[in-house]
């Protein structure tokens, strides 16, 4: 509830980091140098107590995801292999395979729904170029269920709309939660959403939208070729 920004403890080595969804726990996962696992420590928003050790992360930890049950869900090489944390203790469950069917995971800001479920940006090459799709995945079996080709950045809104950025525009769907599929047309909300490969938005759970600006970023880039005698610009 304040514009003042405030530096956190144990800020130095931040690899990433994850919000629980009841706002009260960072997670980061911190580099502790000489090619070692990254170490995650929690600590609370509030900044009322020191960071707590929870557990060396795999070497080949590649993101995570805050659960609602207290847990953290650590992505490991593209996503295609998943091991769930216990936030307090860090005790591991066994690994979790998911079939990414040649695409590769990167992980989003939402909220898990509501039976546990967690939204994945999944990104690909298909016929039609570099796409971003939405997928579903169960962190306690790994299933996956497709529910967008082309969107990422889904945020569920109770009871039964789906938020997501198409491109930089962004729109919202009926959604049915259990089925994981929209049972409607998509409707634009707006259209000047900045996108390099990835929209840059965020939605709070009492329903406040933020977004940075700037739909037209990804028209101003320009193809390099770097030779013997150096680069070269395509027009």
């Amino acid at each position: 509830d304040s514009a003042e920004v405030r530096e956190g403890p144990g800020r130095e080595g931040i690899v990433t980091t994850a919000l629980s969804p009841d706002g009260r726990w960072i997670y980061v996962a911190r580099d502790v140098g000489a090619g070692a696992a990254a170490h995650l420590v929690r600590m609370p928003v509030d900044g009322s107590a020191p960071a707590l050790d929870v557990a060396e992360l795999d070497p080949a930890f590649t993101g995570m995801v805050a659960l609602a049950d207290g847990g953290i869900l650590v992505m490991l090489g593209n996503g295609d292999r998943m091991v769930r944390l216990d936030g307090s203790s860090g005790k591991a469950d066994p690994p979790i395979r998911v079939d990414l069917a040649g695409s590769w995971l990167r992980t989003s800001s939402s909220a898990p729904l509501p039976d546990g479920r967690v939204f994945f940006d999944v990104a690909g090459w298909g016929e039609n170029g570099f796409q971003i799709g939405t997928l579903l995945v169960d962190p306690a079996t790994g299933k996956t269920q497709r529910v967008l080709e082309d969107g990422h950045q889904a945020h569920y809104v109770a009871p039964g709309r789906l938020l997501f950025a198409h491109g930089t525009v962004l729109v919202g769907a009926p959604f049915d939660a259990r089925a994981g599929r929209l049972t409607g047309e998509p409707v634009a909300l707006t259209g000047d959403i900045f996108s390099v490969n990835g929209a840059d938005w965020g939605l709070g759970e009492n329903g406040m939208l933020a977004y940075r600006t700037g739909a037209d970023a990804g028209r101003h880039r320009r193809l390099v070729a770097v030779g013997p005698r150096g680069p070269d610009v395509a027009p």
